[in-house]
């Protein structure tokens, strides 16, 4: 079987042919997985067998400061807690377990916020990480 310099990529069900032997995907959707395979194109216009497919997820749109997440949705898809802390932040709306403490309500009002709870089990150097998306902040000025 004679191989033609064709392949083919398919990215999440959609393909497309190349002749060259790099090939850039474009107009990919922010914080999504894609699958990717690659088939040769034979002489006779037969494929190959698929390459195994290979998986990634591409990153979060930059925001630009100032910004403001509401949590409204859920905890964004574009932040993300640490695995290795002690704990972890809690989502709500409706005020702390402990009493005077913390929150009652966001920015907006009405809507959600992060908190984290400092009762027991808690204990004196624990931490609780979140990170944001990447923010850019150079129009911002001081």
């Amino acid at each position: 079987m004679e191989l033609k310099t064709e392949w083919f990529l398919i990215a999440n069900g959609a393909g497309t042919s190349h002749t060259t032997t790099a090939a850039s995907l474009s107009s990919l959707s922010s914080n999504t997985v894609y699958t990717c395979q690659v088939y040769a194109i034979c002489a006779s216009g037969d494929t190959s067998v698929a390459s195994p497919s290979f998986t990634f997820t591409t990153l979060c749109n930059l925001a630009t400061a100032p910004t403001n997440e509401t949590f409204d949705n859920g905890f964004s898809q574009c932040w993300t807690q640490e695995t290795n802390d002690d704990f972890d932040w809690t989502i709500d709306a409706y005020g702390t377990p402990s009493g005077g403490t913390g929150p009652s309500d966001d920015f907006t009002g009405g809507g959600n916020y992060m908190y984290t709870e400092a009762s027991l089990p808690r204990a004196f150097g624990d931490v609780a990480t979140m990170y944001s998306e990447v923010i850019d902040i150079s129009g911002l000025s001081m």
